[in-house]
């Protein structure tokens, strides 16, 4: 069993080394401390995050939005370091209509419903892509349980889909 403080300052230390991308980040935190870890990754991620932008609120409700948990580059739009509608921003930045879903910011906690997005360095174009994406996405799964949500994603026919 491993001391989840412990895990959560490492985390937080290879966010301040520049590890920022979640993929990059939870492989060196795996390559750390073993495959054990892999179930408590979101959780170590969330409050890694949360320490590291001072979001600790004093209930620790922590309510995170895709960039922020995943280290998405397209954060600088919120930063005031770009317009976000210059091309090449995430549409997650431009859903006013899901500003507030599952109290996040713009479509940052309900990214699954938005295609076009940049996820894991690849375009989801449709919503089978989308699907493949998300389905086993760490945030997603982190949203839908914080939440208690039943998942909403629906495939390109419609047809309700159901995290497992």
């Amino acid at each position: 069993m491993y001391n989840l403080k412990k895990l959560v300052m490492t985390g937080f230390f290879y966010l301040k080394e520049g590890i920022i991308d979640f993929d990059s980040w939870s492989k060196e935190m795996i390559r750390e401390y073993g495959k054990a870890i892999q179930p408590e990754i979101k959780y170590i991620r969330k409050w890694s995050v949360a320490i590291n932008k001072s979001c600790l609120g004093n209930d620790y409700d922590i309510r995170l939005n895709c960039w922020d948990f995943m280290g998405c580059e397209f954060a600088k739009f919120l930063e005031g370091e770009d317009s976000k509608l210059e091309s090449g921003c995430c549409p997650v930045l431009l859903m006013n209509e899901y500003n507030g879903f599952n109290n996040g910011m713009y479509a940052g906690r309900a990214c699954w419903l938005v295609l076009n997005t940049k996820c894991f360095n690849s375009l989801q174009r449709n919503y089978n892509e989308k699907l493949k994406s998300c389905i086993d996405c760490e945030f997603y799964k982190l949203v839908i349980e914080e939440e208690g949500l039943v998942s909403n994603i629906y495939n390109e026919n419609g047809e309700l889909f159901f995290l497992k």
